[in-house]
């Protein structure tokens, strides 16, 4: 399973202006402002396995401080990735009762866990 992604932004923003529907979303994209920092911005697939990548941060600095997002020796940017577990559009939600039934303990310990 991989674990991390690297790119280059620049190149990445510079190649997509090559496009004029994508050079139009680059620009819209800047003009509404930064999103939140666990936003996922990447996926990698292996086959029916899904990745999401979300940006690496400098724990030590705040966002707007220079550097929050690090680079690595190459000047790219790393995203972690964790895998997607995917269900159906139209799985039912478990109750409290069902989970603790398949982890085989009873419904009243799940409260009293700590």
């Amino acid at each position: 399973m991989p674990d991390l992604v690297s790119f280059d932004l620049k190149q990445l923003v510079r190649v997509c202006l090559n496009d004029p529907d994508l050079r139009a979303e680059v620009f819209a994209a800047i003009d509404e402002g930064p999103l939140p920092l666990r936003t996922p911005c990447a996926n990698v697939r292996d086959g029916d396995a899904v990745w999401s990548g979300i940006l690496r941060n400098d724990r030590e600095k705040s966002p707007g401080d220079a550097g929050f997002i690090p680079r690595d020796s190459l000047g790219w940017i790393t995203a972690r990735l964790t895998e997607v577990i995917k269900t159906a559009h139209d799985a039912s939600t478990m109750s409290a009762d069902q989970v603790a039934s398949q982890l085989g303990i009873a419904p009243g310990d799940l409260l009293n866990k700590k």
